[in-house]
């Protein structure tokens, strides 16, 4: 795998079987492998396989594929370029996949910003007088009542307690004052 390019393996059988059916000379090995069953019919057992019988053909027919201008090399050849074009295929396919997943990552990402941004605006803002030559607490305050949202359990703005702090929950009526009332 060179690029770190994944190939599916069914894919790069099926071309390599087509490539020896096509040279013709390992029908019989051929035919054997397709009696196999499917659980064996894996791209290793199938170089196995071919390379032994490639071994046999080549011991058997030496003479004749010097002969004929080396046959095998031409069919290793075909081969060769049967799997450029199965790797230049998947990788144009692969490159597609890729723009379609950064393309979903960038929409998700956006719609993500637009509603952490949607966030933190405060929804009922607090008015707050203009002041001059305020003091630093005084304007600390005026920031935290700006900034506070409105509490859901009671619909008031509380800037210094958090929602899970409200009084009209239960789990803080310890923490209510002396003769506090809920709102209506």
């Amino acid at each position: 795998m060179r690029a770190n390019i994944q190939i599916d393996e069914r894919a790069m059988m099926l071309k390599a079987l087509k490539c020896f059916k096509d040279a013709g000379d390992y029908d019989a090995p051929i035919r054997e492998w397709e009696a196999r069953p499917a659980a064996s019919q894996t791209y290793a057992n199938l170089k196995t396989m071919m390379s032994m019988e490639f071994s046999k053909l080549n011991r058997q027919e030496a003479t004749s594929a010097r002969a004929n201008g080396h046959a095998s090399v031409n069919a290793v050849e075909e081969f060769a370029q049967a799997t450029e074009e199965l790797v230049a295929e998947l990788t144009e396919k692969h490159s597609k996949q890729i723009e379609a997943l950064v393309k979903s990552n960038n929409d998700a990402i956006a719609k993500l910003t637009a509603a952490l941004l949607s966030l933190q605006t405060p929804t009922n803002p607090a008015p707050v007088p203009k002041t001059t030559g305020k003091t630093s607490k005084q304007q600390l305050w005026a920031e935290k009542c700006r900034n506070a949202t409105i509490c859901p359990h009671c619909n008031k703005v509380h800037p210094n307690r958090t929602h899970d702090q409200c009084w009209h929950l239960e789990k803080n009526a310890a923490k209510r004052p002396a003769g506090w009332k809920p709102s209506t």
